[in-house]
């Protein structure tokens, strides 16, 4: 069980970076089919977030040089992003199957041993000849 409650938040926190990474991923196609013609100027959005991330001077324009390299196919990870959401679906389904057998394999030899003991209920199913095995053990 706590495997399941284990796989159920790696799930989970596997589909909240997924839906993070395409909504990020989206905005950076959708912005660099903008920047094709125009550059951009940052500086004047995060003098703040700069200044308290590094010292470093760091060119906040962005022109068509800068966006080869941000918007080449090979960034583009979404699909490793998918496959392991889905693997994980597929885990967590593989765990609740497994759930689901042991559950029934331990329904059925409890069956199994009640019926051995003579604590079994009899359905009426029609007639009980003298050698069924209900009728032999109903005496003990």
């Amino acid at each position: 069980m706590i495997y399941l409650l284990f796989w159920s938040v790696i799930v989970s926190i596997s589909a909240v970076f997924t839906s993070f990474y395409i909504v990020f991923i989206g905005a950076i196609h959708s912005f660099c089919n903008i920047v094709d013609n125009q550059c951009f100027d940052f500086t004047v959005l995060l003098p703040a977030i700069i200044s308290i991330i590094s010292n470093k001077d760091v060119d906040l324009k962005f022109c068509r040089d800068k966006k080869e390299v941000l918007c080449a196919a090979e960034n583009n990870q979404i699909w490793p992003f998918i496959g392991a959401l889905s693997f994980c679906f597929l885990t967590l389904a593989g765990l609740v199957y497994f759930l689901m057998c042991m559950s029934a394999n331990y329904t059925r030899i409890r069956s199994e041993q009640r019926a051995r003991k003579g604590e079994h209920y009899a359905m009426n199913q029609g007639t009980v000849d003298s050698n069924s095995f209900i009728l032999t053990n109903m005496g003990k």
